[in-house]
């Protein structure tokens, strides 16, 4: 390794263009080593000693060649040269020199004149854009280090010169080569990744721009000026450009640190900001008093208030704002500081007309991240700040203000992301995220079902449609099924079903056989070979779209491959037939999909629909073909095949290639034949290929797995993987009642510290949330920070989306609650719209470790995961009387706390759970119905609960407001 090291450093030495340094005054640079040499003395673009042997970062490349001489890692930029007037133009970005580029890069330029050095480590872009301000945050992949010296003058000589010193302090010089005055001022940048990817694409330009404008070191193609690499252009005025050099050897890239210096330090006036009382104190050094006619203020991240609120950017203006003797200081009236985590202000004054940069530095103590109470921690007492705002935009507010709102990412929502991300700043610790593995969710237990299934059927309830007639049954006869050794099931046009071990790992897997007729066969009915397509569900009933565009289904798939109790569950053909002319309908195949529990279809259709996939959220929308599209025109001829759990999908571990790396679980063929698969939800690009010939089942481009398997061909109509059921909880929907449970249905608990009830559709009540909290077994949340769950403060009214938090616990450790897996039903509330019963409501939680209360994984159920029923009934008919009146009222306040077997015609939503305030939301709800009819009030006196829960209950449900028609 030492002779590779000496044989590069060798190669440098003796690069044409390479030069020893020149350490006059005007380099502003010193205390280079003897060893030192530039990498670059290039007018550009350069490569960079043939750039393959650097590496892709900064860091890297400055420990390669320092630590054989034990330097510091680090490096130094340095040029000098003269502008001109359109060099210094508001609004114009011209550059002195830049290395990088690509996604990264590091360059000093002019931004209205002001020499900034800007970095960029990924996809991101410097902010604000102003060059009044430094941004020194590297959180956004990007920062720009204004030069507090302000705008040059045209035709006058200076050096510039920017220094890493690789312990996050980047320095910038600059000096006017006449006078030799200028300023010095160091930065430390926070938020660093673990290197400073300067380097990007190994070119180096200087004075002139050549090559991709996306491409230019610290600069970015996303947004506007002054930081828009596409508004970037080559300096009008330069001193001694010739043969492509920009004032021949005096610019120069060092790879280590140097000292920066000048000749003379510039008199110019500094700003102090008291981070603790807020204070703005100017200070001028010079010999004569001067008067401030107005000041512009950005802070960065950080703030400024002028009684209105924090804002990021003020001005102040109208004259003669403050006059500050020779020699002192004064306090910046009308504004303060705002009091945040964040210490980047820029501040630019006016004095007799002029303008300049000053000098920013800060006294007193800095915030911590996420400490809203000034605590000096971040505990239960920031969480009232979040909460407040909960589940809103506050993407009106610039970003100090969505901080101070309590959108701690900065996105423009205050939403679950900042929950977790203040949980774990309060843990001190990083959260883990991804999927769960298989030790901490554990998958169902085969009696565990069977016990749940028969529970559920023997309810007095009945489906809404024929589509979920059959579950009760397919979910006791799958748990026979799922342990056949096949995992994947295919149907070809001939209708032979053939069956693989897997997509990979084992000599019968998909791409170890590598086509179709490899596979096992297990049977051949012909009719299936017209059908456009089929899909098995964890609940092990399988269904498939007929060459009518009906839907059918078949309860386990002991039936399926036998072609018994077929049962049709949709009228009116909802996709089409599947037809050889143009235009055509149909479908190319269709999938459950494991991400949400709705499914996937991939429209035939005609030439400017085809290729489309379609989602469906549930079961229902699926049957009536009433779904969104997508991904539009992305799959052409391609055939929507299978979700496929096994390989990295939710709460599963164990890669059938395990040294791959991450697989798919989304796979179709082709029209040519190619078996190929995505990681994750279904997008329409990024996947990658191998060719002919290479080996199947390695990771392709984009992070998808793909295989190249033509065998396949064209006679794959359709595919599914046995899907183990993995209800990790689900949502029970009474849809004549609208009650909504929450349940554990698969063995073993599940800890939780975050839950969420939406409808794309926004069909649900806007109130009648009552959430976990509502429960005796579970604690309810003050708002203040104490123990329990804390609804959203925009659940009432919220027609779309319902959402609670356990933040903390009441000795400040981080909360959460078990859910166990009895089967009972937890009540929510009664907040599901029947008179839309739309079906299609996804449940949202938060799975964390049960000691530390650290988060672990999320997990989204929707679709065949939320149980739709129907009480039988009359709903809160407690006495059978054929009425819901007083007497039920009294039956409902003598039994609260019982049994719920006590009371008659309860909602099965209830099912398992004692009698409480849901029950009387029903009664409520339907008071003045009776038998074959329900009535809403009408001004009937409804009595109110007089004790206990039932009291508080009441209180809760007057504003209730719900009617029935």
């Amino acid at each position: 390794m030492l002779v590779h090291h000496l044989f590069r450093r060798f190669l440098l030495l003796t690069l044409p263009f390479l030069s020893l340094p020149s350490l006059a005054q005007a380099d502003n640079l010193s205390n280079l080593s003897d060893f030192a040499t530039s990498l670059v003395a290039f007018g550009g673009p350069a490569d960079i000693a043939g750039e393959s042997d650097f590496g892709a970062n900064g860091r890297q490349l400055a420990d390669e060649f320092n630590g054989l001489n034990g330097f510091d890692a680090g490096w130094t930029m340095n040029t000098t040269f003269t502008p001109v007037a359109a060099d210094l133009a508001t609004g114009e970005t011209r550059l002195l020199m830049e290395i990088g580029g690509t996604s990264n890069g590091t360059g000093l330029w002019l931004l209205d004149g002001v020499p900034t050095l800007a970095l960029k480590t990924g996809a991101g872009l410097p902010s604000p854009i102003s060059s009044v301000a430094s941004d020194v945050s590297l959180v956004d992949n990007a920062a720009a280090i204004f030069s507090s010296y302000g705008s040059l003058s045209a035709g006058t000589s200076y050096s510039i010169a920017a220094t890493w010193n690789a312990n996050d302090t980047f320095t910038l010089a600059v000096q006017d080569n006449s006078t030799q005055q200028g300023v010095v001022q160091s930065t430390v940048v926070d938020g660093t990744s673990s290197s400073y990817n300067w380097y990007g694409n190994s070119t180096y330009n200087v004075g002139r721009l050549v090559g991709d404008p996306g491409s230019y070191g610290g600069l970015s193609g996303t947004e506007g000026t002054p930081f828009t690499a596409v508004d970037a252009v080559s300096m009008d005025g330069v001193s001694d450009f010739s043969n492509g050099t920009f004032n021949g050897f005096e610019t120069l890239f060092w790879n280590e640190p140097s000292t920066l210096s000048v000749g003379s330090n510039l008199a110019v006036l500094t700003a102090t900001i008291d981070l603790e009382q807020g204070d703005i104190t100017i200070s001028n050094p010079t010999s004569s008093s001067v008067t401030i006619d107005s000041a512009t203020l950005i802070g960065g991240q950080g703030g400024f208030d002028d009684g209105n609120g924090a804002v990021q950017q003020l001005v102040l203006s109208g004259g003669n704002l403050v006059t500050i003797a020779a020699g002192s200081s004064a306090v910046l009236p009308g504004v303060s500081w705002a009091p945040s985590p964040f210490i980047d202000a820029g501040i630019a004054l006016e004095v007799s007309g002029a303008t300049t940069n000053t000098i920013v530095n800060y006294t007193g103590s800095t915030l911590l991240f996420g400490d809203y109470d000034g605590s000096g921690v971040v505990d239960a007492g920031d969480w009232p700040t979040l909460l407040a705002s909960m589940n809103t935009s506050v993407a009106d507010l610039d970003g100090i203000g969505r901080y101070m709102a309590g959108d701690l990412t900065g996105d423009g929502q205050v939403d679950r992301n900042d929950f977790r991300l203040l949980k774990e700043l309060a843990s001190g610790s990083a959260a883990t995220s991804g999927s769960a593995d298989a030790a901490n969710v554990p998958e169902p237990a085969t009696w565990g079902l069977i016990a749940v299934g028969i529970t559920m059927c023997l309810c007095t309830y009945r489906r809404k449609s024929a589509v979920l007639a059959t579950a009760c049954v397919a979910l006791l006869a799958s748990t026979s099924t799922t342990a056949m050794a096949a995992d994947i099931y295919m149907v070809s046009n001939t209708g032979e079903i053939r069956t693989f071990d897997g997509v990979g790992g084992t000599s019968g897997s998909v791409d170890q056989v590598g086509n179709f007729a490899g596979g096992t066969l297990v049977n051949t009915i012909a009719e299936y070979g017209t059908y456009q397509g089929f899909t098995s569900l964890p609940n092990g009933t399988v269904y498939g779209v007929n060459s009518a565009g009906g839907v059918d289904s078949w309860p386990t798939l002991a039936d399926f491959t036998a072609n018994t109790n077929l049962t049709t569950v949709s009228t009116g053909d909802p996709y089409g037939s599947l037809a050889t002319e143009s235009p055509r309908s149909g479908i190319h195949g269709f999938s459950f999909d494991g991400n949400t529990g709705g499914l996937y279809v991939v429209l035939e259709g005609p030439d400017e629909n085809e290729g489309d996939l379609k989602q469906y959220s549930t079961l229902k929308n699926f049957v009536e073909n009433n779904g969104t599209i997508y991904t539009p025109n992305g799959y052409a001829g391609n055939i929507m095949l299978m979700y496929y759990p096994d390989e990295d999908a939710r709460f599963t571990t164990g890669l059938p290639n395990a040294d791959a790396g991450p697989g798919s679980n989304y796979f179709h063929i082709t029209g040519g034949g190619q078996f190929e698969g995505w990681e994750g939800t279904l997008t329409q690009s990024g996947y990658g290929m191998y060719g002919v010939g290479a080996t199947p089942g390695g990771d392709g481009g984009g992070g998808n797995r793909s295989y190249q398997l033509p065998g396949f061909g064209n006679e794959v109509i359709g595919s599914f993987s046995i899907v183990p059921d993995t209800e990790e909880m689900k949502l029970l929907v009474d849809t004549s009642t609208g009650v909504v449970s929450l349940q554990r249905a698969a063995a073993g608990d599940r800890t939780i510290d975050f839950l969420r009830v939406s409808s794309p559709g926004s069909g649900l009540l806007g109130s009648g949330y009552l959430g976990l909290g509502a429960n005796d077994e579970f604690p309810a949340g003050d708002g203040l920070g104490g123990e329990g769950w804390d609804l959203a403060p925009s659940n009432e009214g919220n027609i779309s989306d319902k959402r609670e938090y356990f933040a903390f616990n009441n000795d400040g450790t981080l909360g959460n609650s078990t859910i166990s897996n009895s089967g009972d039903s937890i009540p929510l509330g009664l907040f599901y719209d029947t008179e839309q019963d739309l079906q299609d409501l996804v449940l949202y939680y938060d799975v964390v470790d049960p000691t530390t209360g650290e988060f672990i994984s999320q997990s989204i159920i929707g679709g065949v995961y939320v149980d739709y029923v129907e009480s039988t009934g009359l709903p809160g008919d407690y006495n059978s009387d054929g009425s819901v009146d007083l007497g039920d009222y009294t039956v409902w306040r003598d039994n609260l706390g019982a049994d719920g077997s006590t009371l008659a015609n309860r909602s099965v939503a209830l099912n398992g759970s004692e009698i409480g305030t849901i029950d009387y939301m029903v009664w409520k709800a339907n008071f003045g119905a009776s038998s074959g009819s329900l009535a809403s009030l009408d001004g009937t006196a409804v009595p109110e609960p007089t004790s206990g829960l039932a009291l508080l209950g009441a209180i809760v449900l007057a504003a209730l407001g719900y009617r029935r028609t």
